[in-house]
C-alpha cells in the first residue's frame, strides 16, 4: 500500500502509533493540530436539517392491517401491500425526526 497518497496516506495520517500519545496530533502538516478531544463544539450536529423544504405532515396513526401477525406469521395469509398511510407511521417512528439528543 502506497503510504504517501490516497488511502495509504489517510491511513498513517490517522493511525495510531506506539511511542506518541492518542491525542498528540501527527508530525506532518497535513494533520489537523488545533483539535481539541471532547470539545463540544466541534460536535456534529445528531441529525440532518433540511433547511427551506416544506414539511410534510405524517398519520400518526396505524390502520388496522385486516389480517393477524399470526396467520401471516403462519403462512396461512399474505398482507395486501402496504399503503402510504400504512408505512408512513412507522417510517416517521423510525426516522431523525422523532430522535431526541441531550447534551450538556
Amino acid at each position: 500500500m502506497d503510504l504517501e497518497s490516497g488511502a495509504g496516506l489517510l491511513h498513517r495520517l490517522t493511525s495510531y502509533e506506539p511511542g506518541r500519545g492518542g491525542d498528540v496530533p501527527v508530525d506532518d502538516p497535513r494533520g489537523r493540530h488545533d483539535l481539541v478531544p471532547n470539545d463540544p463544539g466541534s460536535r456534529p450536529t445528531p441529525m440532518k436539517a433540511y433547511h427551506g423544504l416544506p414539511a410534510v405532515p405524517l398519520p400518526r396513526e396505524l390502520p388496522a392491517p385486516g389480517v393477524s401477525a399470526t396467520s401471516v406469521l403462519a403462512g396461512q395469509r399474505r398482507p395486501a401491500r402496504p399503503a402510504r398511510s400504512t408505512v408512513a407511521p412507522i417510517t416517521r417512528a423510525c426516522a431523525s425526526e422523532t430522535r431526541h439528543c441531550y447534551r450538556k
